[in-house]
This record gives structure tokens, sequence and C-alpha cells, in this order.
């Protein structure tokens, strides 16, 4: 089976602490499970919304600068990410 290129999930770029805190950042959703991974080409144009992309109609595809920069914005937030879920888990599990 073949999938096209909409269609990819996210995983074959991003790690799970990624499109997760990708996902939380954007609004979609507070907190992401396994079966609310984007698609590759949603995840990218989320990256790229990050980088300053509008989306707009006429706008095309987002270039590698805006890419560039929604990848640095989002390397900080799935840090964030990261830290804030495991304080959680933290605070969940009794000593």
């Amino acid at each position: 089976m073949t999938c096209s290129k909409n269609t990819r999930p996210a995983r074959v770029y991003f790690e799970p602490a990624q499109w997760k805190a990708l996902r939380v950042r954007t609004g979609h959703n507070p907190n992401p499970r396994a079966e609310d991974e984007p698609s590759l080409r949603e995840a990218m144009r989320l990256v790229a919304a990050l980088g300053g992309f509008l989306g707009r109609k006429c706008d095309g595809e987002p270039g590698t600068q805006t890419l560039w920069h929604g990848l640095q914005r989002l390397d900080d937030i799935t840090v964030m990410y990261r830290v804030l879920t495991k304080a959680l888990r933290a605070n969940r599990d009794p000593p």
C-alpha cells in the first residue's frame, strides 16, 4: 500500500513530542493522543504558520525561509512541552 504525499503521517519527519507540541501550541488540542496525529502536509503548514505563513488562497506553498523560522520556533516549543509534560507526570505520580 502506498501513501499519497498528502496523507503521510507527521511521524515521517517529526518526533511524537514535536507534533504533539505543535498541536498544543496551535490550539487544536490541549492533550493530543496518537489518533490526533496530523498528516505531514498539515504539520508542515502549521510549522510554516509559526514562521509567519498566512496560508491565503493565492499564497501557494510555504517557502524554505518561512519553514526554517517555524522549525526554530517549534524547537523551543517542543522543549517547553517536554518540560511541562514531565512536570505534570511527576505531580500525578505520588512519591
